[in-house]
């Protein structure tokens, strides 16, 4: 896959030589022919890709709307009703909007992504709001790293409280991928072949919970029955809860 790196303009370019160098990429112009160009303008980065009808892609993240009794799926399933904030590791960061939402609920998240690209475009989008919101810089920290890495060298003092994974679920010829945003993504990111050594060594790293997402007809990870699911028209969470796991091998 050809990708390379173009600076949008002259005020731009500094930083534009800086990242290729970073990710090995070559500094093109806007007219070379490429797959995909991760464009740099001076107060945003964007993924572009020339050879289809899409329009660049940024990560942007939206102001939650916080209504009583109206939370998302992806925090009933990783928080209980008690607004204690709590650690959240997410192993699959992406495009960031799960990790988002819970550290817009208060809660200090690290989010990991293994593809340079996409973490790229990640670290933008939460180095923008940082400095918009300074205080959101308390809530959420994005990691250039594997998964399966992370989660081996982890000490038992640093467990979170509850692990996210939502791994790139394989295709088959009835999935249709309608947004931009994911097309682009699984482009670039593939299939996760390591999903289920990631979520083995999951289970083993999380102080109460462990959350997977998932589409709502895919079967469990790992064929694990979970404690309890938490289920939305597409979307569905497997949660796992440790404690409960061991007392029911006993």
């Amino acid at each position: 896959m050809n990708i390379v790196v173009v600076a949008l303009s002259d005020d731009a370019h500094a930083r534009a030589n800086q990242l290729a160098k970073e990710l090995n990429l070559p500094l093109a112009t806007p007219s070379t022919p490429c797959d995909y160009a991760l464009l740099v303008d001076t107060n945003q980065l964007s993924l572009s890709a020339p050879n289809t009808r899409f329009t660049p892609l940024s990560i942007t993240f939206k102001k939650q709307r916080k209504h009583l009794g109206k939370r998302p799926n992806i925090v009933k399933a990783c928080v209980s009703q008690s607004t204690t904030p709590i650690t959240i590791l997410d192993l699959s960061g992406g495009l960031g909007q799960d990790a988002y939402t819970l550290a817009s609920y208060g809660h200090t998240v690290i989010a990991l992504e293994r593809n340079p690209i996409v973490y790229a475009l990640l670290n933008d989008a939460c180095e923008r709001l940082s400095q918009a919101n300074p205080l959101f810089a308390r809530h959420m920290q994005c990691l250039n790293v594997s998964a399966l890495d992370y989660l081996q060298e982890m000490g038992s003092d640093a467990m979170p409280h509850v692990i996210v994974f939502d791994p790139m679920y394989p295709l088959d010829k009835k999935t249709k991928l309608n947004k931009k945003a994911m097309r682009m993504l699984r482009d670039l990111v593939g299939d996760d072949l390591d999903a289920e050594a990631v979520f083995e060594a999951a289970l083993t790293r999380a102080k109460q919970r462990i959350v997977v997402k998932r589409p709502s007809k895919a079967p469990t990870l790992n064929d694990l029955t979970p404690d309890w699911q938490i289920k939305g028209q597409s979307v569905r969470f497997d949660v796992f809860v440790p404690r409960l796991r061991r007392r029911a091998s006993r």
